[in-house]
């Protein structure tokens, strides 16, 4: 996502947001380790998307 999308959002919606794209990077993460999947693209965007969520959380907290 684009982080014009995540500024737009309430810190509720940003807080929901980062515990599922956390939840999801840890699903990928495991499959990874046992050998089901290869998607490292979607890791690397999902943490991207993860430290996206944090700056403009942190912006709106300051």
């Amino acid at each position: 996502m684009k982080k014009d999308t995540f500024q737009k959002k309430t810190e509720q919606e940003l807080q929901k947001l980062s515990e599922e794209y956390r939840t999801r990077l840890g699903q990928l993460r495991f499959e990874m380790a046992s050998g089901k999947t290869k998607y490292i693209g979607e890791i690397q965007k999902l943490r991207k998307d993860i430290a996206r969520v944090e700056t403009v959380t942190n912006q709106k907290r300051a």
